[in-house]
């Protein structure tokens, strides 16, 4: 979690996928729960990385509790990941809006996130974040794992053709957050970063 004062920001960053045998885990453990929600909505997630979410919930609230700022209206909280963690990025935003423990409204900002929820969770997560920015290239395997609701034959339908969007293909069980924005270059990521 990092301050400044200056820009009135709090950024929650959260690291990706560390090794290979992480990255298996994530394209086998696809199946979905039910994540904890003041409404009791079926919003669910992927169990994998719900778990892994969880195993650290404490400490992150603790630490961003610890911030007088998350109560200040004038203070923007950015959360961010890449790979595993744009999927701990969108269920911590998730988190910190649904248990009201941040006043202003959050940004998201996720690198070739993979698919984390039902599509109840990414109505709810569209709904009250304004400002989602899914950063992606086209063909990143990783955005398209877990591999739940994808057949074999869209799958490699999918990795012959040249669609540019994954969002066409994604559209069964797990959905993707926000609109990709793809092939990003740095000019174009400066611009957004100047524009929070």
């Amino acid at each position: 979690i990092l301050k400044s004062e200056k820009y009135k920001k709090v950024i929650c960053g959260f690291p990706g996928t560390t090794n290979a045998f992480q990255l298996a885990i994530e394209l086998v453990c696809s199946f979905l729960v039910k994540i904890e929600n003041k409404n009791n909505e079926d919003l669910k997630v992927s169990k994998m990385f719900y778990d892994t979410f969880l195993a650290i919930k404490n400490d992150f609230v603790g630490n961003l509790l610890l911030l007088p700022e998350i109560t200040k209206e004038n203070y923007q909280i950015i959360f961010t990941g890449h790979s595993l963690g744009g999927a701990l990025a969108t269920i911590a935003s998730f988190h910190c809006i649904n248990q009201k423990i941040i006043k202003s409204e959050p940004i998201l900002i996720t690198f070739g996130q993979p698919r984390v929820g039902n599509e109840l969770f990414a109505r709810y997560l569209t709904k009250n974040l304004k400002q989602i920015y899914r950063i992606a290239r086209p063909k990143d395997l990783v955005t398209l794992i877990p591999l739940n609701g994808i057949s074999s034959k869209k799958f490699r339908d999918f990795m012959l053709s040249k669609i540019d969007s994954l969002d066409e293909i994604l559209k069964k069980q797990l959905h993707p957050i926000g609109y990709a924005l793809y092939y990003i270059s740095t000019q174009q990521m400066k611009l957004l970063l100047k524009s929070l």
